[in-house]
């Protein structure tokens, strides 16, 4: 009787299918990870987007005359960032002169970093 080589066989066989279940979970999880960033990075780009279609609006009909010229625009993109730009009146029309994003969202710089002097508290 020589059934020595089943137990070995099968114990290969569940570790190759466990191993097979981890690695197809993981892959799952890092596909459906990425579809996350790829749908936030989109709804970003399209409001970016937005917002640089109304300030193109906005700078056409100042060269029109159908609004006052605003040296300084600003404009919203979503609820965390706002589009500030610089505007100059030439002989041409108004030019964009300076586009910058500016978060909204409030950031405290935290200098103290606590080191422990070798004393008990």
């Amino acid at each position: 009787m020589r059934n020595k080589g089943i137990g070995t066989a099968s114990f290969v066989l569940i570790a190759l299918v466990l191993a097979l279940i981890c690695f197809g979970t993981l892959g799952l999880y890092s596909a459906k990870m990425q579809d996350t960033r790829v749908d936030q990075a989109i709804a970003s780009s399209k409001a970016y987007h937005e917002a640089i279609s109304e300030l193109e609006i906005k700078r056409l009909r100042m060269e029109r005359g159908e609004e006052p010229f605003q040296e300084s625009v600003t404009i919203p993109i979503d609820d965390n960032r706002v589009l500030q730009v610089l505007l100059v009146n030439e002989a041409g029309g108004v030019q964009i002169k300076k586009e910058t994003i500016e978060s909204k969202a409030d950031w405290i710089e935290d200098t103290h970093i606590p080191v422990w002097d070798g004393k008990e508290k």
